[in-house]
C-alpha cells in the first residue's frame, strides 16, 4: 500500500487504522530554530512507553536521531531491555539507527530517520525504512 501512487480507500482505512502518530515532544519549543532538550525526550519517551503495552504497539518510527539515548536511559530506569545501533548507511549527512525495545506485551522493532525538519528526499529513506520495518496492511 505504502508504494502505491493511488491506494484505494479500503487501504487507506486499513493503513490509517494499524498506526498512531504520537509528537515526542510534548511541549512547544521556544523558537522554530530551537532544538528539544535531553530532558524533553525523556518526558516524551517516558509518556510512549506508558502507551506501549494498551495500543500493542509493535514497531516504531521516529522522525530523528537525537533521541535515542533518551530513550535508553527511559527505558534502563523501567528494566527494559532496549538496543539501539548506528545503520552504517550515511543517508543525507544522516546514519539511521535500528534495534528493539522489550516490554510486557513484546518485542517493539525501533528505527530512527531524518527528522523531516531538514529538506531532503525520502527515496533513500523508503529503502531503510521498508528493509528495517513491516509495511504489510491486511485489508
Amino acid at each position: 500500500m505504502l508504494c502505491s501512487a493511488k491506494p484505494t480507500n479500503d487501504h487507506k482505512l486499513a493503513f490509517w487504522s494499524s498506526v498512531a502518530y504520537h509528537n515526542l515532544v510534548l511541549e512547544p519549543l521556544r523558537s522554530l530554530k530551537h532544538r528539544p532538550s535531553q530532558r524533553q525526550f525523556r518526558a516524551g519517551w517516558d509518556e510512549v512507553l506508558d502507551l506501549v503495552n494498551p495500543l500493542a504497539v509493535k514497531q516504531i518510527l521516529v522522525y530523528g536521531v537525537g533521541s535515542v539515548d533518551a530513550l535508553k536511559e527511559v527505558a534502563a530506569q523501567r528494566q527494559l531491555p532496549c538496543r539501539i545501533e548506528k545503520i552504517p548507511q550515511n543517508i543525507n549527512r544522516c546514519y539511521p539507527r535500528a534495534g528493539a525495545l522489550s516490554t510486557a506485551s513484546g518485542k517493539i522493532q525501533l528505527l530512527f530517520v531524518l527528522h523531516p525538519s531538514r529538506p531532503f528526499s525520502w527515496k533513500p529513506w523508503s529503502a531503510v525504512i521498508q528493509e528495517r520495518l513491516s509495511l504489510s496492511v491486511a485489508v
